[in-house]
C-alpha cells in the first residue's frame, strides 16, 4: 500500500486568511493579528507530519488506559 500523497493550493484563498485572522484576534490584540496576519502573506506553504506539529505543541500524552475517541 503506497502513501496517498496530498497536493496542497500553490496559494492560499481569501477566506483562509479572513480565518487565520479570527483565530488569531482570538489570541493576540487586533492590532497584533493584522500584524501576524500580514506576515503569513509573505511566507511560502510548507509541509510538516502531524506528528511533528504535535511534539512540537509541547500538550501532554494521554494516559495508556484512556479509550480513543
Amino acid at each position: 500500500m503506497s502513501k496517498e500523497q496530498i497536493i496542497w493550493k500553490k496559494k492560499a484563498e481569501a477566506e483562509d486568511y479572513a480565518g487565520a485572522l479570527r483565530f488569531l484576534s482570538l489570541i493576540f490584540s487586533a492590532a497584533k493579528a493584522k500584524k501576524l496576519l500580514a506576515a503569513l502573506h509573505k511566507v511560502k506553504n510548507f509541509e510538516y507530519a502531524a506528528k511533528d506539529l504535535l511534539r512540537a505543541s509541547n500538550l501532554p500524552l494521554r494516559p495508556r488506559d484512556e479509550p480513543r475517541r
